[in-house]
């Protein structure tokens, strides 16, 4: 008779003898993947005489074991099996051509990059600033000893308290250029993390200038589309990701807020003008839904004119928000956020806006009942009344502001720029453009009100004229306030309102000069539209051939996305009702399959193979969704 730890380690010998089964059996697997990667035809390979069935009844038995590591073995052949099509689908997205020598060099400076990244942020451990328990002690007498200092000379005349010093917070970190890696400020480091710290600095920069590109007008970027794909198909982000998830001392390393910074602006870049990008951050927005604003700005980066994700946001992503407004201020970075989803690519979204509205009338019922049910006054009694006028004194100030601002761009002020020139004269264009406006400048009636509003409206268009003189006014700056200048003339000129003579010749130059410049700019397009020969060939070829690989792509999507659903549905069969495929009267030994396959989960979770539990669990899921078909079906047919 054996003993008990012989028949284990026969146990054990057999179960290794089938996990090399398994390792076999993966060779013909790949195979059939290597011929269907070099061929668009339908790839027929009948291993067993029976059409796989025989393949199929050793990956069953072997998933009825019970040891985990065989049978998750098993699970993944069998999930391989019926996934081949979309594994060749996968691998031609994840194609990337390196046309030029600039490719090449991205792409091995992008490799190095990310090997270089992913390497510090798994010994994140090792380098990143913690505070020493043994100083927890000495801070705390500091802290009181400042406190008594406080508290005694709160005892004089009050106005000589010692300030504290406000530590940095994660979601209030401002834009400023200072680097406080480059300038060693914040807590003490040895030289190996403070290395690390700017090396991380540098990788982040240089990924993110690889996707977009800069243009003249300041602020404004355009999407590299070519890079961002290179980066997604080396999977950069994941690697971004990981980083924003490394623990730190929020109150005290204000080098990693730098460096969370960075990051945040990489993945901003890395969607900028792609969806598929955008679709792939926003599988992990819940690591985004937190009070920050830089993670605000991510999120709206996500969702920046993408109608897909905006009809599919959800209800909790906008309390999220309208709750962070309520909790933590009316910070710009909420109220973008909330704006981009009601307007994309040009495009209002009724469901957004109807969700947004739902959310935010609560805050805002009191302020509605006020306009609209108290004073009990329409929109256009806003035209007679002092506040506009109000508002456009306080125009005039910023517009003074930005016309005598520094002429050194360094340390211009671009969001007061953009400011004036985008927001206030598109309201003032569309206060004195709309119908009502009438009501406010004819010199007719109200004679005394109109006399007092008449030198502010001379003031701004005075003001207008001023900032159209600004150097560093961009294209979408100067349309803005010349359109802004055109119709505070118009308004003069059927109005009746008197205008300095000189102000009067300068507006009239200026729009004599605007049309000039107009008319150079169409000869100058015809003559360049009628060259045929303009781009330098090597540019044309370049962008044919990129061009050239993605509708193969998509055409290749196209025929096999029927193909890789039938694989799916068929997969679904077999493990519904896995007896089938088993000739009748033979032994077959895999009762309660399904309730097998739900108790290795729990296994799989354990293993943290994660990627296998999800398959699992979304294949049972799609014969939760085959069975409730057949029941309708065998309702509707006894009916």
């Amino acid at each position: 008779m054996p003993s008990k730890k012989s028949l284990e380690d026969i146990d054990t010998l057999v179960m290794d003898t089938k996990l090399t089964i398994i390792e076999i059996l993966k060779t013909p697997l790949m195979m059939i993947t290597m011929m269907m990667r070099g061929t668009t035809e339908t790839v027929e390979l009948d291993l067993d005489g029976q059409g796989g069935k025989i393949f199929l009844r050793v990956l069953l038995n072997l998933v009825m074991h019970n040891y985990p590591t065989l049978v998750s073995g098993a699970l993944q052949l069998l999930f391989r099996h019926f996934s081949q099509r979309q594994e060749v689908l996968l691998a031609f997205k994840q194609v990337q051509l390196l046309v030029t020598t600039s490719d090449v060099e991205n792409y091995k400076q992008i490799k190095s990059d990310l090997d270089d990244l992913r390497n510090m942020v798994e010994k994140s451990e090792l380098w990143v600033y913690k505070v020493k328990h043994s100083d927890e002690p000495k801070k705390k007498k500091k802290t009181e000893d400042s406190e008594d200092g406080e508290s005694k000379e709160g005892k004089g005349d009050g106005d000589s308290k010692k300030k504290v010093k406000q530590q940095p917070s994660v979601w209030n970190i401002s834009g400023e250029q200072v680097s406080a890696i480059d300038l060693d400020h914040g807590p003490s480091i040895n030289k190996h993390s403070a290395e690390n710290y700017k090396k991380i600095k540098e990788i982040l920069i240089r990924l993110s200038k690889l996707c977009v590109q800069e243009t003249a007008e300041p602020g404004v970027r355009k999407p590299r589309r070519h890079e961002q794909r290179l980066l997604r198909n080396m999977s950069a982000h994941q690697v971004i990701l990981e980083l924003l998830q490394i623990p730190y001392e929020k109150n005290d390393d204000i080098r990693m807020h730098e460096l969370m910074k960075l990051a945040h602006e990489f993945l901003q870049h890395f969607c900028l003008g792609n969806q598929q990008n955008q679709i792939l951050l926003h599988q992990s927005l819940e690591l985004f839904l937190t009070p920050g604003l830089l993670e605000a700005q991510t999120v709206q980066a996500i969702f920046q004119d993408n109608v897909q994700l905006c009809n599919e946001v959800t209800q909790q992503v906008v309390q999220h928000f309208v709750h962070c407004i309520e909790t933590h201020g009316r910070h710009v970075p909420y109220l973008k956020f909330l704006q981009t989803l009601v307007k994309a690519d040009e495009k209002y979204i009724k469901k957004c806006q109807e969700m947004v509205m739902a959310e935010v009338k609560s805050a805002y019922i009191n302020f509605l009942n006020h306009c609209y049910i108290d004073t009990e006054v329409e929109m256009k009694e806003i035209y007679t009344s002092n506040h506009m006028w109000t508002l456009f004194e306080n125009f005039l100030v910023d517009m003074a502001t930005v016309s005598n601002a520094t002429t050194d761009r360094r340390h211009a002020d671009v969001a007061m720029e953009n400011y004036v020139t985008i927001t206030i004269m598109n309201v003032i264009h569309m206060f004195f453009s709309s119908p009502f406006a009438d009501q406010t400048t004819t010199l007719q009636g109200h004679r005394p009100l109109i006399q007092s509003r008449q030198p502010i409206f001379v003031k701004l268009l005075q003001g207008s004229f001023r900032v159209s003189h600004s150097n560093w006014l961009s294209g979408v700056q100067k349309f803005n306030v010349e359109t802004c200048i055109r119709t505070l003339a118009d308004i003069a000129k059927t109005r009746g309102i008197a205008i300095p003579v000189d102000l009067d010749s300068q507006v009239n130059l200026l729009f004599e000069k605007s049309q000039n410049v107009m008319q150079k700019a169409k000869q100058w397009m015809s003559v360049r539209t009628s060259k045929k020969e303009t781009v330098p060939m090597i540019n044309r070829d370049y962008k044919h051939i990129i061009e050239g690989l993605q509708e193969i792509v998509n055409s290749l999507e196209r025929q096999l996305c029927t193909l890789v659903q039938a694989e799916l549905s068929v997969l679904v069969d077999v493990l519904h009702c896995p007896e089938q495929l088993f000739p009748t009267g033979s032994k077959c030994e895999i009762s309660g399959f399904i309730s097998r396959l739900i108790r290795h989960t729990k296994c799989l979770l354990e293993e943290k193979e994660e990627k296998l539990c999800i398959k699992v669990l979304q294949t049972l899921r799609k014969m939760m969704d085959v069975e409730s078909d057949c029941r309708d079906k065998v309702i509707i047919n006894t009916t």
